[in-house]
């Protein structure tokens, strides 16, 4: 019997292994990537903080200037700049943003649309250059990798995350 079970098992498995290599194959063509992961294929090769590519997601974070988490996302686009208006819609799903209100963003999200759509939408921007606020938010409690895999579980962790910050 055991023996009909593992050999059960080990169909199965191959059966799964199969399927992601195929999966993997098909992103390597879609996206003309050189490496993908075959155990989360949905996260991206970005360049990391010491310059070199790995298999990462994308953090987004809007934080109240007491530190707070007002607002995250996780994606998998590889430049900031893309993110400013989703995270402006984010951060007014949770707070109301009026002129009063400064949204400092940094240097990543500097682009010609994003300050358009800022003065739109009157909202008092402006871009500093955080480094070491940045780095800090990043490393907050020593975090530094995901657990999960997905993007969907990855935003559920994301969210995890912000709660106990």
């Amino acid at each position: 019997m055991k023996k009909i079970v593992r050999e059960h098992y080990s169909r199965k498995d191959k059966e799964q292994v199969k399927k992601n290599i195929e999966k993997a194959k098909n992103e390597l063509e879609k996206y003309s990537l050189e490496k993908v992961s075959l155990s989360d294929p949905e996260c991206c090769m970005m360049q990391s903080k010491k310059k070199f590519a790995e298999l990462s997601y994308n953090v987004q974070l809007g934080v109240s200037k007491n530190q707070i988490i007002v607002s995250n996302d996780v994606c998998q686009d590889k430049h900031d700049a893309h993110q400013f208006i989703p995270q402006i819609k984010n951060i007014q799903e949770n707070i109301k943003l009026n002129e009063e209100i400064k949204v400092g963003a940094d240097s990543g999200y500097s682009d010609a649309e994003n300050i358009k759509f800022a003065l739109d939408n009157e909202i008092n921007l402006y871009v500093p250059f955080y480094f070491r606020e940045r780095l800090w938010m990043k490393q907050n409690l020593g975090f530094r990798e995901f657990l999960l895999r997905g993007l969907e579980k990855v935003k559920i962790e994301m969210n995890l995350i912000s709660i106990a910050s």
